[in-house]
């Protein structure tokens, strides 16, 4: 995705052409994980613990449930959401 990305850009500073790139997130993790020389399916990983999850309990459209930690933080810029977690397919696609 990276890659169709520095094309697209390279074709608009070029040509002043546009482009358009579907790409599918699933697709290339499957793909970067069959193709990788290391088996990273070899090691499973380990379970979910409680330390894995936020302190807070959140309503959901599914009922009570926590979000599972970031895997990193910012000092001074804690993680937070603005909204609640919602039904899969509520939301419009929208940025």
């Amino acid at each position: 995705m990276a890659a169709a990305v520095v094309r697209g850009l390279t074709q608009r500073l070029t040509t002043g052409a546009g482009c358009e790139v579907r790409a599918s997130l699933a697709r290339t993790a499957k793909l970067l994980l069959d193709g990788s020389p290391t088996d990273y399916r070899a090691a499973p990983l380990a379970a979910e613990t409680r330390d894995d999850q936020t302190d807070i309990d959140e309503l959901t459209a599914w009922g009570p449930a926590r979000r599972v930690k970031p895997p990193a933080s910012v000092e001074g810029a804690p993680m937070s959401w603005d909204y609640p977690s919602t039904t899969l397919g509520s939301s419009p696609a929208a940025w």
